[in-house]
Formats: C-alpha cells, sequence, structure tokens
C-alpha cells in the first residue's frame, strides 16, 4: 500500500509539473496591450439607425392625428464635450475617464443617443462607423488603418498587413493584432437593452459577440470575449488576419418599457495579443510593401 501511495503521489507531482509548464509556455507568448479603438471624441464619425418602430417625434405632444412625418435619426445622437464652461469633465465622463485626465488627455467627448418606441418588440438601435468615402475623418485610422492610437503602441510592420494596407473604404474599423476583448464604457439607465458588438473576420464571417444588459444605473464598463475559435491568424504568410468592427448594438428587451431612455457612450477600446514568433527572414513577410517600392525593371528582363 506504502508502494502504490508513493507512486501515486510521483505521478501528481509529474503532471504538476507538466501543466505548469504548459501553462508558462502558453503565457509567455503573448504580448497584450489595452488601446483606444475609438474615443467618440469627433462628432460625426458614427451613424445611428434604428428599427421600425421608432417614435415618430420625440415628444408626444408634437404628434398630430395623421401626420406620418418621421423626425430624423440625426436628431435622435449627438456629441457633447466637456470644454469646462457648458459641461465640466466630472460632470458626464466616466469616473475612470475623469480620474485619468493626464494619461487621456483627449478624452473629453461622449455619444449621446434618446431612445423612444411606438410599440414594443424586438426594437434595436445599431452604430455604424462611417468610411472615409463618405466623410469619416482618417485621423481616427493611424497609417496601417488601425483604430486610433494604435500606432502609439505598436510599430512592427509585420502588422502591415495587406488587409491595412488596402483598406477599401468600407463601413467598418480594423482591429490590430489578435483581439481578446472589446470593451466600452456605457451609461444605463435601468432598461434592459443588450449591449452586442458585430465583428467580421478575413473570411466575411459575421460573429455576434453578446457583452450584456445595460439594466444599470451610470456609467459602467462594458465587456466581450473573442472566443478561440474566431480566426485572426494563419499559418501562411502575411500571418496577420486583423477583424473588423463592423457594428455595434443595442437590442431592446421586448418586455421592457418603450418609454423614452437615454444612452451614453465612451471610451470603445480593445486588448490586443501582438505577439508573433521571430524567424530569418521575417522583414519580407509584408511583401505587398516590398513589391510596392519596386522601381522599373530589375534586370532581369534585359536582354
Amino acid at each position: 500500500m506504502t508502494k502504490k501511495l508513493s507512486g501515486s503521489i510521483i505521478l501528481c507531482v509529474l503532471f504538476l509539473f507538466i501543466g505548469t509548464d504548459v501553462t508558462s509556455y502558453i503565457t509567455a507568448d503573448t504580448t497584450l496591450h489595452y488601446y483606444t479603438i475609438d474615443g467618440f471624441e469627433r462628432p460625426g464619425e458614427w451613424e445611428i439607425f434604428f428599427s421600425k418602430f421608432r417614435a415618430k417625434k420625440w415628444n408626444r405632444k408634437d404628434e398630430k392625428p395623421g401626420d406620418t412625418a418621421r423626425e430624423p435619426n440625426k436628431d435622435w445622437y449627438d456629441w457633447f464635450k466637456a470644454d469646462g464652461t457648458t459641461f465640466k469633465r466630472k460632470e458626464i465622463l466616466p469616473d475612470f475617464i475623469e480620474k485619468n485626465k493626464t494619461t487621456l488627455p483627449e478624452e473629453q467627448t461622449i455619444l449621446g443617443i434618446k431612445a423612444r418606441w411606438d410599440f414594443p418588440g424586438y426594437n434595436w438601435i445599431a452604430l455604424k462607423p462611417k468610411s472615409l468615402d463618405s466623410g469619416g475623418d482618417d485621423k481616427r485610422y493611424s497609417a496601417n488603418r488601425l483604430g486610433r492610437y494604435t500606432d502609439q503602441i505598436i510599430n512592427n510592420d509585420s502588422f502591415a498587413d495587406q488587409e491595412y494596407e488596402n483598406y477599401d473604404g468600407g463601413t467598418y474599423i480594423l482591429l490590430p493584432g489578435q483581439t481578446r476583448e472589446i470593451s466600452v464604457y456605457v451609461w444605463g439607465s435601468s432598461f434592459d437593452y443588450e449591449l452586442e458588438f458585430h465583428i467580421e473576420d478575413f473570411k466575411g464571417r459575421l460573429y455576434v459577440l453578446k457583452a450584456g444588459s445595460i439594466n444599470f444605473k451610470g456609467w459602467h464598463r462594458i465587456s466581450a470575449v473573442i472566443p478561440v475559435h474566431v480566426r485572426q491568424v494563419t499559418n501562411y504568410l502575411p500571418r496577420p488576419k486583423p477583424l473588423k468592427l463592423k457594428r455595434i448594438k443595442f437590442a431592446l428587451s421586448p418586455t421592457e418599457r418603450i418609454t423614452g431612455t437615454y444612452i451614453y457612450l465612451d471610451y470603445l477600446h480593445g486588448k490586443t495579443d501582438t505577439y508573433l514568433e521571430s524567424f530569418f527572414g521575417e522583414g519580407l513577410e509584408n511583401s505587398q510593401r516590398i513589391w510596392k517600392k519596386r522601381k522599373g525593371n530589375t534586370g532581369t528582363d534585359k536582354k
């Protein structure tokens, strides 16, 4: 019995060491960064859409019998800046942002949305980033067409994949590295809206990431983890295949009240893993960039 017990202890210790080595290996091959995807600092960078049962007028008293005119969507959302006169930082910004004015000095503006519905059901609000072609500000994208500010933490040519170089003007924001998590600060007023992030992989597959309900009061940070089965890297070069953030959506519970409510957003950010294993000749990984610098004939076609 003693020998069997001793053997069992040895096996347990062996498995413990093996498990520890595996965990250490996985942890070592990561380089995690938090970065700003968009701080909602630039008015007009997002378009807001509502499902068909959105109320025609915000004020019920303005509705007249037989009047089918609907207030435009743009009247139901706006950007508000803590400029020190109209609003102070502590009045409108999330507590985390207000306290980090030295590390996040540009975070001064929030996006506000109001919503009211005529009928209960699966009502929703969708936020779509504007494309550069339709008036979006190219300063939201860095030189590699990443989310704003990412060039301050990522300076690796291997991430300048053709997906970045050939930004096609679509309505999405490219996310750098291998995204692990997407987060945003939301101000809720106890209405049961489900927050969703809609992302697309490099093969055009769409994923809906449910971040949870905003049935709370005031500012809260709400997040969605990217599932491990969402492919962001391939075995072939170039390896990085960045995700596209296509939409942010709020879906109202069909049993919730449809009276007017307000939602505010600030500091959309992500957690990304920028680790890639090294190999000899990795500078040639972004061959598209190499061939773009080709000037005329190289002599291989000369007689």
